[in-house]
């Protein structure tokens, strides 16, 4: 099986480190980052690389990647992070022990029509505009939990240490 798996709030815990450093509860019925900060311009931390080396991972996302692996699946990492941090992407993910497997940042239209043109069996994805793109093209989508996501209606797992039972 091809497996998409998404990267911010998926392998790195973005959301939450914007929190951190922001110090206020964001709005969980939003749809995009900047509408769930509103007032805060995202800039200064979207186009610093030094953000995107300091993010901690998810909780068990390395591990769960090694064990889709080691049953026999093809994993691809995919963003809607700009082409211009991929590069520090994949020191992040080498970094923090993720296996050495394809990354593509596609900026958000990108990964939209990634999404509707590549031949893949699963995503793994936290943003629910990606994962009905997925259902619609008739490839299974998999939700990672999380407060904006709860409207979700298809299948989810709560963590990464869910991810055998999903498969």
């Amino acid at each position: 099986m091809k497996i998409l798996v998404d990267f911010d709030d998926v392998l790195s815990d973005t959301f939450a480190e914007l929190e951190n450093r922001e110090g206020s509860a964001a709005d969980p019925s939003a749809q995009d980052l900047r509408e769930m900060f509103p007032g805060i311009d995202l800039r200064i931390y979207l186009e610093s690389l030094d953000f995107y080396r300091e993010i901690p991972p998810v909780s068990g996302a390395a591990e769960g990647v090694k064990g889709i692996i080691a049953r026999g699946h093809e994993v691809r990492y995919t963003s809607a992070r700009s082409p211009d941090v991929e590069g520090v992407s994949r020191e992040w993910l080498n970094d923090w022990g993720f296996p050495d497997v394809p990354l593509k940042c596609l900026g958000r239209e990108g990964k939209k029509e990634l999404l509707r043109t590549e031949l893949y069996d699963l995503l793994i994805d936290d943003q629910m505009r990606y994962l009905k793109i997925a259902r619609e093209q008739g490839r299974r989508a998999l939700a990672l939990d999380r407060r904006w996501n709860g409207r979700w209606d298809g299948d989810r797992i709560a963590s990464w240490e869910d991810i055998e039972r999903a498969l």
